[in-house]
């Protein structure tokens, strides 16, 4: 992970503020769709945190597995489990709970 270098304080996740480590400047593919954007790197959180909205429009999840990540295709079925409660809105802070 040599992009990373910034850090930022993130609250939800563990109930309380903590410091994060911000991945920058990565370029994510899906299908026929490819983004570059910053992440957080939070593997002790045990759950998928990028944004809903980039793992739709790529048609995707992440899987990290200690510093390394592995992007992999959603199916149908996968797809059609996740909570459209996910998006985050009026204080509202969902997660994407899509089983292997």
């Amino acid at each position: 992970m040599d992009k990373v270098g910034k850090t930022m304080l993130v609250s939800g996740v563990k109930g309380e503020p903590f410091e994060v480590k911000i991945v920058e400047n990565v370029v994510l593919k899906g299908g026929c769709s490819e983004i570059s954007m910053d992440v957080l790197y939070i593997p002790e959180a045990g759950m998928n945190l990028l944004g809903r909205d980039a793992l739709s429009l790529l048609g995707c999840e992440l899987i990290f597995s200690g510093e390394k990540c592995s992007v992999h295709l959603l199916t149908d079925e996968q797809e059609n489990i996740i909570d459209p409660l996910v998006w985050e809105a009026g204080g509202n802070r969902g997660i994407l709970k899509i089983p292997l």
